[in-house]
Formats: structure tokens, sequence, C-alpha cells
């Protein structure tokens, strides 16, 4: 009898379960997850401020369980809204260009306004409203209340004005977006403080590229305070100040720096090298950096992305120390002042022959010969030389290299007759060999297996 009661009461306890469990839950086990009526009315009216010229959010049905409507989330327990994935599926970073894909990209932007019901979804943590057009309009400031929010993305979406200060207190966020957002008469999104930014101390990613930083003069001391930072996008902010030191580098998580087309007009700073753990990609194009590249460049050995290519003024040779950087893809020192022969490397075990893939050293003022180790670089697919003042015969190890797409050797010194080698080359797309002093015969050998040849200037 004593038994009887026990299992008595362990079934009234699971069906009492069962009956709190919400509308969603049964008794099965099979749940039927469906939003609140509050948030569903959110959402269509925040439907109603934008325009939605190719009906992309046709599926927004009052009558319907807005957990089934495009671009929306629930949590599959509560059945509230916690992302909304909004943005252009037909967008630029998708590195298609036709006609057709442009076409549909301008047609399926949203536009309009952005309405404050979004506040009435509790639990939103991921918003993206990226590559849309919302005409000028500012950042709206109760974005700053959606307290939850760890992803936001509002790249290319037509945003214009100050960034509200109020985006500070989204505490939680790991991702933050608002790059590319300059308009048709090239206004841009500023900032005329970046304090607030320091209070995002769980900031994974920040792209800020081709916003007007003009006025952040601490924007370096900002970023200092953000300890998880992996990826910064600062690309053509109009900055014009670069530290050249920190007492104390707190962001050494960093894997990706972006500071390209600024307007620096110093010396590479010497709190980079202090990121030699974690850096992969550091890219200073065109920042009007001057000076010698310091042999501390070397310590960088996680780097596998380097650009400094088009400060004009980066002079003396090029460190030793750089081809020790094993893990590099990709190395591109163009349109600078650099001098003196490329290098000599006695042995690339180790060194940066297993992983390269580009490397252009055109446009600057070096000299000697085209150094046969080169040869050893067994992966490289691009090799741009041009526009310098090498000389002596092109080598034949460039036949070695049966990766080789691109070949760009033109306005040099050259001199001698073109190696036969070349023909082996089957990869090889590109060959540019124009403004030099070659000379001898040109005979079918020298094309033998270039079948996929697309360009060829031997002018």
């Amino acid at each position: 009898m004593v038994m009887d009661k026990s299992i008595l009461v362990v079934v009234l306890l699971l069906s009492l379960l069962c009956i709190g469990a919400f509308h969603f839950c049964s008794c099965n086990g099979d749940p039927k997850v469906v939003c609140t009526q509050k948030e569903r009315q959110a959402l269509l009216s925040f439907k109603k401020g934008l325009n939605d010229s190719s009906n992309r959010l046709s599926s927004w049905d009052g009558d319907e369980d807005c957990c089934t409507w495009i671009g929306v989330d629930c949590n599959n327990i509560t059945g509230h809204v916690v992302e909304l994935h909004l943005g252009n599926p037909y967008n630029r970073d998708s590195g298609i260009f036709d006609a057709q894909y442009y076409d549909n990209y301008q047609r399926s932007k949203l536009g309009g306004d952005i309405n404050p019901s979004l506040l009435e979804l509790k639990h939103l943590n991921y918003l993206d409203l990226s590559f849309n057009d919302f005409g000028g309009i500012p950042i709206p400031d109760f974005l700053g209340s959606l307290r939850g929010l760890r992803y936001l993305n509002l790249t290319h979406s037509g945003f214009l004005g100050r960034i509200p200060h109020q985006l500070g207190n989204l505490s939680s966020l790991r991702y933050l977006n608002l790059g590319q957002n300059n308009h048709y008469d090239s206004s841009f999104l500023y900032v005329d403080d970046l304090g607030w930014l320091s209070h995002l101390s769980s900031l994974e990613y920040l792209g800020m590229s081709e916003l007007d930083l003009h006025r952040a003069f601490d924007w370096l001391q900002v970023v200092n305070t953000l300890p998880s930072l992996s990826e910064l996008h600062m690309c053509y902010c109009r900055l014009d100040n670069i530290p050249p030191s920190l007492g104390y580098v707190n962001f050494t998580s960093l894997v990706v720096l972006d500071l390209s087309l600024n307007f620096f007009n110093y010396r590479m700073p010497n709190w980079l090298f202090n990121l030699s753990n974690s850096l992969l990609h550091l890219d200073l194009t065109a920042t009007f950096l001057h000076g010698h590249i310091p042999n501390a460049i070397g310590n960088l050995k996680s780097l596998q992305f380097l650009s400094l290519s088009g400060n004009l003024n980066i002079e003396g040779r090029i460190p030793s120390t750089l081809w020790n950087l094993s893990k590099l893809q990709t190395l591109d020192l163009s349109f600078n002042q650099f001098e003196g022969e490329i290098g000599f490397v006695e042995n690339l075990s180790g060194c940066i022959g297993k992983s390269l893939e580009s490397m252009d050293l055109s446009y600057n003022q070096l000299t000697g010969h085209i150094p046969n180790w080169l040869g050893q670089l067994k992966s490289l697919k691009y090799l741009y030389l041009a526009r310098n003042s090498l000389y002596g015969p092109i080598p034949s190890f460039p036949g070695n290299i049966s990766s080789l797409t691109h070949l760009y050797l033109y306005d040099n010194e050259l001199n001698g007759t073109l190696p036969e080698s070349l023909g082996q080359l089957s990869h090889l797309e590109e060959l540019y060999i124009k403004t030099n002093s070659l000379g001898g015969i040109v005979i079918e050998t020298h094309f033998a297996k270039l079948s996929k040849l697309k360009y060829l200037d031997m002018s």
C-alpha cells in the first residue's frame, strides 16, 4: 500500500509539471513552440515602418506564428524571439559581381525607419540589418537599450550622422560592425568621442571602416581597453595619429588589424611587435608610414598576411628577419622606397618558403640579381618584381614553381635570353617582361605548356 501511494505521488507530480509547462509543451515530449502575441505584434509594427520593395518579409503575417517567419529565430523552449537575420541576402561581400546579382541586391534592400517596437523583444541577442539602405537616417539611440544584444551588424546600411553613445550600454556585445556607411553625398557616420566603446569589454569583433574617426584622438587608448578583441577593422577612417608606444598592451588577443588608408605619417609603432603571439593579418596599406622597418617585425611569428603597400616613403633595406615569418602567405611591400638587394636566405627550412603564395615587391628601388632562393617558394602563385632596378638574366628557377600563375618582371634592367624553363609553367596566366634589355630567339619551347596563358607582354 505504501508503494502504491508513492507511485501515485510521482504520477501527480508529472501531471502538474506537464500542465505548468505552458501551451507549447505536451506530455509526449513533442513540443510546439510559438512566439508570444506581444512579440509578434512588435515585429508587425517594425515591418510597417520598413520599405520592402522586393516583399522579402511576405511571410510576416499577423495570423501566423512569428517563429516561422523569414529571418526570425526563436528560443525553442520559451518561444521568445532571440535573433533577427534581416541582412540583404544579395550582399556585396559574396564576391559575385554580375549585373543580375547586382540588380537583385538593389531590389532586395530594406529601407524606411527602425521602429522602437523592437524594444518589446526583451530576449533579442542578434540583430543583422546589413547591406540595406536606410537613406541616411541616424542610427537610432534606442538600440542601446537592447541590453541582451551580443551581435549587431549595421554595415553597408546607409546610416549617417553621429554614432550614438548609447551603444556603450550593450555590455554583452561580442560583435559590432558599423562600417561602410558612407552615403551618396560622400557623408559619413562619425564619432565625436569613442569613450563609450570602452564599456564593451566583451567585444571580439569591431568593424568601423569608412567611418569618420578624425575627432577620436584617443582611439588607440580606447581600443586598448578591449582585452578580448580579435578583429579590428578601421580602414579609411580619416585617422591622422598613431601613437608610437603604449605603456601596456592590453588587446593581446588581436588576430586581424586593418588600419589601411589612413594618414599616420609616422614610423611603424613599437607596440605592434607586442602582438607576436596572436596577430595573423596586418594591413597598413597607404597609411603614409615612413622610415625603416625594424628588425622586430620578425617577432610576429604567427603573421599570415602583411601589407605595407603604398606608403611611398618606407625606405632602407628589407629586413632579413622578414624572411623568418614561416607562416606568411601574402607579402606586399610595393610602392615604397626599399633599396638594396632583395636579400640572401641560405636555408628556407622553417622560413618563409613553405606557405608564401603571393609576394609583391614592385615599384621600389631594389637592385641586384633576382635571387635563386625564390625558386624554393613552392606554394608561390603571384610574384611581382616590376619597376625596380634589378639586373642580370632571368633565372631558370621560375620553371620549378609549378603553382605560379602571375609573373611580373617588367620595367627592370634584366638582360640575356628568355629561359626555356618558363615554358613549363602550366598554370601561368599572366607574363609581363616588357621594358627590359632581353634578347635572343623565342622558340616553341618557351611556350610549351602555357595552355592557360591569357596575357603576355614582351614589348
